[in-house]
């Protein structure tokens, strides 16, 4: 199954230029049937292309390490 411009933007609420950036800069695969010398670029992508791309862009909860932490020793001695 393939996916237009237009229903990339809107699945992901973006704008053109921001996929038109993925795609120049390599990130995205996008299947161009614009004709050749043609200004206007006309993509489509494939939707197992697309699951790919954001499966390497989704961020997961990082298992943070328990630190433990130790108390300085106060620098001064109490008289009483």
């Amino acid at each position: 199954m393939k996916l237009t411009l237009k229903q990339l933007t809107e699945r992901w609420s973006t704008t053109r230029r921001h996929i038109h950036r993925l795609i120049a800069s390599g990130d995205l695969i996008a299947l161009d049937l614009s004709p050749t010398g043609s200004n206007r670029k006309s993509y489509v992508f494939d939707v197992a292309e697309v699951e790919a791309f954001e499966e390497r862009r989704r961020t997961r909860k990082k298992e943070r390490p328990i630190v433990q932490r130790r108390h300085k020793k106060a620098d001064y001695e109490v008289f009483v």
